[in-house]
């Protein structure tokens, strides 16, 4: 049944990707350069190696 605005569900009839494989897009690759591992970091642990120092505290209005 459509919806008020009289659309059709697509959804249905929505052709679906297999899992695992990936999905080609309209997208553009990034300009960034640069080694990006993967989400969790090199050792998967969450904990970034390297890289810029990070401040241990701010002042207020430093934000």
């Amino acid at each position: 049944m459509p919806g008020r605005d009289q659309t059709i569900d697509q959804a249905a009839s929505a052709v679906r990707p297999e899992p695992g494989e990936p999905v080609t897009g309209v997208g553009v690759a990034s300009e960034v350069s640069g080694q990006w591992p993967r989400f969790l970091g090199e050792n998967g642990d969450s904990i970034a190696i390297g890289g810029p120092p990070l401040a241990r505290a701010c002042q207020a209005g430093e934000l």
